[in-house]
């Protein structure tokens, strides 16, 4: 499906991402489905909404098949990098999410469509939150990382693995 995504969580463990995994599905009238598709950890989750309702309570590896919940409409509070799908074990201090208007910040590649002066969302005194790949966080004004800086698009967004935008002559 064209708008949908996976999500993989880690639960502070083993560091590989895979204790919890869930498909996203847009539905037309702009809610999401999210299906369990794997757990993989002694833990439990909940999917909350915002407001901490539970839609999907108490999800563990011996009852995870099958199980989904719609979503209602909502606006994003964080986005995460659109291609945090390459990130890998060289990529700690690669920006993984931040204050950001849209679930997905499409800032990423020469293919990127995101205008992120428009979509950044700095709700802390003008500073948006950063969360690295690594699991820290840090805060920002939104043109120290704006990705139209190509110098900067490679160093805190981009991949290890894909190539740079930036000109490697100054």
């Amino acid at each position: 499906m064209a708008n949908s995504y996976e999500l993989w969580f880690e639960d502070w463990n083993n560091w590989d991402f895979r204790d919890l995994r869930v498909l996203v599905e847009q539905q037309p009238d702009g809610s999401e489905k999210v299906t369990v598709i794997q757990v993989d950890s002694s833990s439990t989750f909940d999917i909350v909404t915002d407001d901490g309702t539970s839609l999907l309570p108490n999800i563990n590896k011996h009852n995870w098949p099958g199980r989904s919940c719609v979503t209602p409409m909502g606006q994003a509070s964080y986005g995460i990098n659109n291609r945090c799908a390459a990130l890998a074990s060289g990529d700690s201090r690669k920006i993984l999410l931040l204050d950001y208007s849209k679930k997905i910040a499409n800032v990423v590649g020469p293919d990127a469509t995101d205008q992120f002066s428009a979509q950044v969302a700095p709700r802390h005194h003008g500073h948006c939150n950063v969360l690295y790949v690594d699991g820290s966080v840090s805060g920002f004004e939104p043109v120290e990382i704006d990705p139209v800086d190509l110098r900067v698009h490679d160093a805190l967004w981009k991949p290890t693995r894909d190539q740079p935008l930036a000109s490697s002559n100054p």
